[in-house]
């Protein structure tokens, strides 16, 4: 039986925040490295929105840059993920590949480092990530997350009301919109939180330490 498999990609298919990464290795200077931490912490503790802490570090470290310092920065980002991919899920992957299944990443991270860095693995992957676009007044992002992340989900499922088996690989909890539309689900290094809330929903699942 074919089956949807649907990757999260930071801590997943990573093993840390690539959106963090990336924005260490844009930042100049110390001064920069703090407004990091600091947007970091307010995202983190809620008082400002995923979408929103996502759009300050990419006005104030990404936007500005030449179309040549981006590709050296995107250059720099792929080497250190590379680094980071986890062999047992990078191996599930390409066994869903060989198996014929259609395989799927889902992310809140910007397209436009993790579409190539996933092409990079393998180009019949489907991606979806957090869409950017550059304007004069700054920066607009279409962030993929939480309830828009499943959205997606369902899209492409419809496109195969055939295949009824769904098996989501994921870290975190935020995951839940996208975790209602499993048969299965694989957690990467899960918290307790989360373990118990694929339990009380009795979905199949397994945990990958």
């Amino acid at each position: 039986m074919k089956t949807f498999a649907i990757f999260d990609f930071d801590k997943t298919i990573i093993s840390k925040d690539s959106f963090r990464i990336f924005s260490f290795l844009a930042a100049k200077n110390l001064f920069e490295k703090t407004f990091i931490l600091y947007y970091t912490l307010l995202c983190h503790f809620s008082f400002i929105t995923n979408k929103e802490y996502k759009k300050y570090l990419l006005e104030k470290l990404w936007s500005g840059l030449s179309v040549k310092d981006k590709n050296r920065l995107n250059q720099m980002l792929f080497e250190k993920l590379t680094a980071l991919l986890n062999i047992k899920i990078i191996s599930s992957l390409k066994k869903h590949l060989e198996n014929g299944d259609n395989v799927v990443v889902l992310s809140a991270s910007p397209e436009f480092y993790l579409v190539p860095f996933i092409y990079n693995i393998d180009d019949k992957i489907r991606v979806f990530g957090s869409r950017v676009t550059q304007r004069i007044d700054g920066v607009d992002i279409q962030n993929l997350y939480k309830q828009k992340k499943a959205d997606v989900a369902k899209e492409i499922i419809s496109e195969c009301p055939t295949i009824k088996n769904v098996i989501v690989y994921t870290d975190h909890i935020d995951d839940y919109p996208l975790i209602k539309l499993a048969s299965k689900v694989v957690l990467v290094k899960p918290k307790k939180t989360l373990v118990k809330y694929v339990s009380d929903l009795n979905i199949p699942f397994e945990k990958f330490i």
